[in-house]
């Protein structure tokens, strides 16, 4: 499914059919939705593998920018002769091993090895993690996780309903309290 027909489902089910200015917030709603399951669950539709060079002496590594969730049993250090070592996290950075990592700790946007001592400029730390999805645009976008459709209908239409619902509110309460108004006038 492509992201004009998913749209299109959208407004036929909310009956929206007559209306082009929703077209956007249903495409920012279907994003977000997709960001935050995402975040929330684990996908293999985004399950991604990154390998990080290492530095001699280096502490501290930028994760890579579209990083959700990090696989923890996936974490291996690879020394500069091919051999890995899958590390384990560490809750806090209290204790402080000497020789090659053994400890990983996730830090804001980056991701801290203990010990660094060991640490030799073109080993590798290599991790599985879910990634972000890229925003999808309006157009004949094809919506590249076609067995999570059903799921991302079902959470925008969730979302949207709440919109719908407040604005058909807003607009009954304002044209009501016109018609009250107005009435009063009449009779005054």
């Amino acid at each position: 499914m492509n992201t004009v027909d998913f749209i299109a489902q959208v407004k036929r089910i909310l009956g929206l059919e007559e209306s082009n200015d929703t077209d956007n917030l249903v495409l920012f709603y279907l994003n977000e939705v997709r960001r935050q399951y995402t975040r929330l669950s684990c996908y293999a539709e985004f399950l991604t593998s990154t390998s990080i060079p290492m530095v001699a002496g280096t502490i501290s590594y930028t994760l890579p920018t579209n990083l959700a969730k990090i696989v923890e049993s996936s974490v291996y250090y690879t020394d500069l002769y091919g051999n890995s070592r899958q590390m384990v996290k560490q809750e806090s950075l209290l204790i402080r091993p000497e020789g090659n990592p053994v400890y990983w700790k996730r830090i804001g946007v980056n991701i801290q090895l203990v010990p660094n001592e060991g640490i030799q400029t073109g080993e590798s730390l290599n991790f599985d993690y879910y990634s972000i999805p890229a925003d999808l645009t309006l157009g004949l976008i094809d919506i590249p996780e076609p067995n999570l459709v059903d799921l991302w209908l079902e959470a925008v239409l969730a979302k949207m309903s709440r919109t719908v619902d407040s604005a058909r509110y807003k607009l009954f309460s304002s044209e009501e309290s016109q018609a009250f108004r107005e009435s009063r006038a009449a009779q005054d």
